[in-house]
């Protein structure tokens, strides 16, 4: 490779690194449960939720309020969508740990149901505005073709509402409670890519992907369970879900051409350099490489 786009690669990747873990909490107030700090919210979003009868002044214990109201993030997730706090059509129950959020667990089995040993659950989309752990599947898809890898990446719609055109792992979901990782990657695999289990029986489960990032008054903890799959049979590819627009193949140069022009989904580029990292190594200059590992 020559050293101009090595070094081209290797800052888009610091880049990117840089700006998904990333996270600056002055102005949010934590969260406690069992005196651990479960989660963090926005002094703008507390304030808000206070101010309409959510909060009592105070430390945020999240035990004493359950304790009181056991319906109290329900009632949280209703108001918000009522008043146009939130916009979302997705309902799905999430679990909440008892873990300190800034350093998420990260090993589970993959085959018992997720959150058995959850304190609580939540909506999805509270997630981030309490700054709750937030979990999920990805999946990318490779081949090798004239001895150099390609990523079968998916287009998201112009449609959805978040990330729209953008192209994506090719498979990549939240994790919810009540279903194993791997039962949600064949229910993703199936939803976004006509994937079945049997299509499924190589896929190969990588490592847990940790990250953290603030934006736009939300706190993010995330890790991204990733799996690849080598693709034999393109033809059978295709959305059921009306989330995806396309499929393409990508060569990696290509790949870091869309991630230079701001076209790749910003955490979707996580499973593609673990995944580079592991085969491809020689891309990376060592300073890379141990930004990368601190992800994974």
């Amino acid at each position: 490779m020559k050293k101009g786009l090595k070094k081209i690669i290797n800052n888009l990747v610091i880049e990117s690194l840089n700006y998904l873990n990333s996270y600056d909490l002055n102005g949010f107030c934590p969260i406690f449960f069992n005196e651990k700090k479960i989660g963090y919210i926005n002094e703008k979003n507390y304030n808000f939720l206070f101010s309409n009868g959510f909060f009592e002044k105070g430390k945020i214990n999240i035990d004493n309020i359950l304790s009181r109201n056991t319906y109290f993030f329900d009632e949280v997730f209703e108001f918000l969508i009522n008043h146009n706090y939130l916009i979302t059509e997705l309902r799905e129950k999430c679990p909440v740990f008892d873990q300190d959020c800034t350093k998420p667990r990260t090993k589970f089995s993959h085959n018992t149901k997720f959150g058995l040993n959850e304190v609580f659950s939540v909506e999805r989309a509270l997630l981030s505005i309490f700054g709750f752990p937030a979990y999920g599947v990805h999946m990318n898809g490779w081949k090798i073709k004239k001895g150099g890898f390609q990523f079968l990446m998916a287009k998201r719609s112009k449609n959805v509402r978040n990330f729209m055109g953008l192209y994506d792992n090719l498979v990549g979901g939240g994790q919810p409670s009540e279903i194993s990782i791997i039962e949600n990657l064949k229910k993703e695999s199936l939803e976004e890519a006509n994937i079945d289990n049997h299509q499924l029986s190589n896929v190969k489960f990588s490592t847990p992907i940790k990250y953290l990032h603030t934006q736009n008054n939300n706190f993010t903890p995330a890790v991204i369970f990733s799996y690849d799959l080598e693709i034999s049979n393109f033809n059978s590819i295709k959305n059921n879900d009306g989330e995806i627009e396309s499929f393409h193949f990508f060569s990696t140069s290509e790949i870091f051409d869309l991630l230079g022009k701001k076209l790749v989904k910003p955490n979707c580029i996580l499973p593609i350099l673990d995944f580079l990292v592991k085969r491809k190594k020689e891309l990376f200059s060592n300073k890379t490489i141990n930004e990368i590992k601190k992800l994974i």
